[in-house]
């Protein structure tokens, strides 16, 4: 039954390809809002004030303030830092970059954000795809590339206007291991039982936990196992016993994490030229299972409170983090009163801000791909 669902779910995502075409690459139009959306949805009225830090974009990773957990936004407010934060649950990068088009436009006035923004996106696409790295693994390069192009175009627009910029590392989600097996059977007692279990009795942040994930996190963040070395031995495995939903979001923002550093290393000096900042925070060591397997893609459990969001321990170790380097890119310090600046939607930079095109495929033959793959019974239901 889930093998069906998958093949129509791929088979849906496949054939509405012109998703992919609207923000793949450079030169083609972004989508965008009408009138009457553009009205209800560009406003920020009452969602900040004089003392307002910093502006975070996100998915429900960044959308977890009403939570009993400790999300960016509530670990900094504890600081004394008041910040705007519009994570959304269940964004993608498609939909950031379609909001931040639309709204972050003189046509938007009531549209104010901060000119210090963190986002972190990505992970929704990757679970919205998961029928193809499933049923055309050979493609999901595809996937990423698009992922990855949506990044490179919201931080060209926050540099046109004039913003500094925090890329929010990622980080994996229970995932199957090859090592130690499926979630199922290495995490017997994981299930979404102990998600029920937080609204009646809160977990405590676990800090000799977090003292140790810290540690482990100094030095590299690189990956122990380079993405491309790791997706290919996937790719000798097999899929139906390998495959699940969160494991296919954990491969794709393994294989998008580096691009991320790359980018940031790449578009620095272009931001420096205009007394802006860029930064990247990794987090993904971290997050990593080392004490059992040096796969990657495999989180340590003890720092999620279901398959795909963290735990009050794993918000603390990320928030730390965060919130380190945003202290360090001198956010806290900053005076900059957005209620006062009337121009906060215009373009300050209009010249080349350094981005670059990831070309994973067109993607137009997808749809035959995947016909001829049922048809030779290289995938089967």
């Amino acid at each position: 039954m889930n093998t069906i669902l998958i093949f129509l779910v791929s088979l849906i995502t496949i054939m509405n390809s012109n998703v992919f075409a609207q923000v793949q690459f450079k030169g083609r139009p972004a989508p965008t809002y009408n009138e009457e959306e553009q009205n209800d949805k560009c406003s920020t009225a009452g969602l900040y004030n004089e003392n307002t830090k910093a502006t975070i974009y996100g998915d429900s990773r960044m959308d977890y303030a009403g939570l009993v957990f400790l999300p960016i936004d509530v670990y900094l407010e504890a600081l004394g830092w008041n910040v705007q934060n519009f994570g959304v649950n269940g964004e993608t990068s498609v939909g950031l970059l379609k909001h931040l088009v639309t709204c972050l436009t003189p046509n938007s006035p009531n549209y104010k954000i901060h000119k210090n923004v963190v986002f972190h996106i990505g992970g929704n696409d990757f679970l919205a795809h998961i029928g193809t790295l499933y049923y055309l693994p050979w493609r999901y390069s595809r996937v990423v590339s698009m992922v990855a192009n949506n990044n490179e175009r919201i931080v060209s627009l926050l540099y046109r206007k004039g913003k500094n910029v925090l890329l929010s590392g990622h980080y994996p989600a229970i995932s199957n291991s090859f090592r130690l097996g499926t979630s199922k059977n290495y995490l017997p007692d994981f299930s979404r039982k102990y998600w029920d279990l937080i609204y009646d009795k809160p977990i405590a942040v676990d800090w000799q936990l977090v003292e140790g994930k810290l540690i482990q996190c100094i030095g590299s963040h690189a990956l122990d196992i380079t993405a491309a070395e790791q997706y290919k031995s996937a790719m000798s495995a097999s899929w139906k016993r390998f495959l699940d939903i969160p494991t296919a979001a954990s491969i794709g923002l393994m294989n998008l994490e580096p691009i991320l550093t790359q980018m940031q290393q790449r578009r620095t000096p272009m931001f420096a030229e205009k007394a802006l900042k860029l930064e990247h925070q990794p987090v993904w060591r971290c997050f990593q299972l080392l004490e059992y397997t040096d796969e990657p893609y495999v989180v340590d459990p003890r720092l999620m409170s279901d398959m795909i969001h963290p735990s009050a321990s794993g918000f603390t170790v990320w928030g730390r983090l965060i919130g380190d380097k945003m202290r360090g890119m001198g956010f806290f310090e900053d005076n900059y009163n957005m209620m006062a600046d009337a121009n906060n939607n215009s373009d300050v930079n209009t010249d080349g801000s350094g981005e670059v095109t990831h070309e994973g495929g067109s993607g137009d033959d997808d749809l035959y791909l995947l016909f001829w793959c049922f048809f030779f019974k290289k995938c089967k239901l």
